[in-house]
């Protein structure tokens, strides 16, 4: 999900210069005084690890350098289309992407069932500068629906298309041999949930 060397890279120069710095500042001419450095500079640098784990690595100008995929965080609305049956009924969904830095979770709502994932992550295709999300997750129906739609495993491969508002465009496959595509939008970054 990102590039672990030029986080590395940042993390220990943003260590060097607060140490550099107070070295200056205190004129560190005693041990006193530099195991003060020491401290205060594993101090900052854990703050700032936190700081960014939390917040700055949302920022699109690390997506340059450090942070390799979008920040899909958040509820989208969309289509779930099974490709199995003759009728092709669209079936409206809800996706719940909770990201941080370094994980990612979805859960998928319909009126009848709720899927959880308990493995997610990004394929990069540098080449064709496509990004997939992918994820295997357990699905569980309402109580009323679980003789019709049984509890079943199954994957999904969502591209990640980036032009304007984000979509996810993709397809799933299921351990019950059902197949389907999926499209979602985002609506808000924010999960009330």
């Amino acid at each position: 999900m990102f590039n672990h060397e030029r986080y590395n890279r940042l993390l220990v120069t943003f260590t060097l210069i607060a140490a550099f710095v107070q070295y200056f500042i205190f004129s560190a001419d005693n041990i006193v005084i530099i195991i003060k450095i020491i401290s205060t500079t594993t101090t900052v640098s854990l703050v700032f690890h936190w700081f960014f784990k939390e917040y700055l690595w949302k920022l699109k100008i690390f997506r340059l350098f450090i942070v390799r995929v979008p920040n899909l965080h958040g509820v989208w609305k969309g289509t779930i289309i099974p490709t199995n049956n003759d009728d092709r009924k669209e079936i409206e969904c809800t996706l719940y992407i909770r990201q941080t830095f370094t994980t990612i979770h979805i859960e998928v709502h319909t009126d009848n069932m709720i899927s959880k994932s308990y493995v997610a992550g990004f394929c990069i295709d540098n080449d064709a500068k496509n990004i997939e999300l992918c994820y295997s997750y357990y699905s569980k129906s309402k109580i009323d629906q679980r003789v019709v739609n049984p509890w079943h495993e199954g994957a999904s491969k969502l591209r990640v298309v980036e032009y304007g508002m984000f979509e996810l465009i993709g397809e799933y496959w299921t351990s019950r041999k059902t197949t389907g595509e999926i499209k979602a939008k985002r609506v808000t970054t924010k999960i009330r949930r």
